[in-house]
C-alpha cells in the first residue's frame, strides 16, 4: 500500500515537472513579433498612414506568389538579385510607414505632404542601411514654384 505521505510528494513532483515543462516551451517556442506602434513619430495632425511590418516574411510570401514565379522565368537573374540586394542591404529587417500629414492647397491645387518612417530592428541593420543605401543614394525632389513655372531640384 502506498503511503500518504509518498502520495502528497509525487503529485506534488508531477505538478513541478509540468510547470517547468511548460516554462521550457514557452521560452523554446519562437515568439511572433507585435507590429511596431509606428504613430506615436507621426504628429497629432496626420490624416492618414500605412504601415509594413515583418518584410522578410512578406518577401517571402511574394516570392511564393505565381506573379513572381512567373517575372522569375522571364527574368530569372532580376529576381535574384533584386531578392538578394533587399536582403544585403538591410531593407527586409524594418518596419516602414508612410503617412500624409497634411494637404496644402496651392493655387486651387491639392498638394499633399508625406512623411516616411523606418524603424530597424537594431542598432547594426540601421548603421548597415545606411552605409549600403542611403551613401549610395542621394534622395532629391522636384518642387514645382508657381512664381516662374520652372522646376526647382532640392536635395534633402
Amino acid at each position: 500500500m502506498i503511503s500518504r505521505k509518498f502520495k502528497s510528494l509525487f503529485i506534488i513532483l508531477t505538478i513541478g515537472l509540468l510547470v517547468v515543462g511548460v516554462a521550457a516551451w514557452k521560452f523554446a517556442v519562437p515568439s511572433r513579433a507585435e507590429a511596431p506602434h509606428m504613430e506615436r513619430y507621426l504628429p497629432a495632425t496626420t490624416l492618414a498612414f500605412i504601415q509594413v511590418h515583418d518584410l522578410r516574411e512578406q518577401t517571402l510570401h511574394i516570392a511564393d506568389s505565381d506573379a513572381w514565379k512567373e517575372f522569375s522565368k522571364t527574368n530569372p537573374s532580376a529576381s535574384s538579385l533584386f531578392l538578394m540586394a533587399a536582403n544585403h542591404t538591410g531593407l527586409l529587417d524594418a518596419s516602414y510607414a508612410i503617412a500624409v500629414t497634411g494637404v496644402n492647397v496651392n493655387n486651387g491645387q491639392p498638394q499633399p505632404s508625406f512623411a516616411l518612417i523606418a524603424e530597424f530592428s537594431s542598432d547594426d541593420t540601421r548603421r548597415a542601411f545606411e552605409r549600403r543605401v542611403l551613401s549610395l543614394i542621394q534622395i532629391q525632389a522636384m518642387e514645382y514654384t508657381s512664381e516662374n513655372g520652372r522646376l526647382r531640384q532640392c536635395s534633402y
